[in-house]
């Protein structure tokens, strides 16, 4: 007996499966891409400029 790099029907299956795997693959892949097309437009973010402060509490005549 000679040594496989892979383990006895493991070569057969990836054969057999792979195809499936493969058209599962682009099912998930097709999917996602869809659902980001679909997806409402993102809304810009607010670019960081400098720091603005808060305008300080003024006191409240009684």
């Amino acid at each position: 007996m000679y040594a496989t790099p892979l383990p006895g029907g493991l070569l057969p299956a990836l054969v057999i499966g792979g195809p499936f795997a493969l058209i599962m693959l682009a099912l998930i892949v097709g999917g996602v891409a869809g659902m980001a097309r679909n997806a409402p437009p993102r809304k810009p973010k607010a670019k960081r400029g400098k720091a603005v402060s808060l305008p300080e509490a003024q006191p409240q005549p009684v």
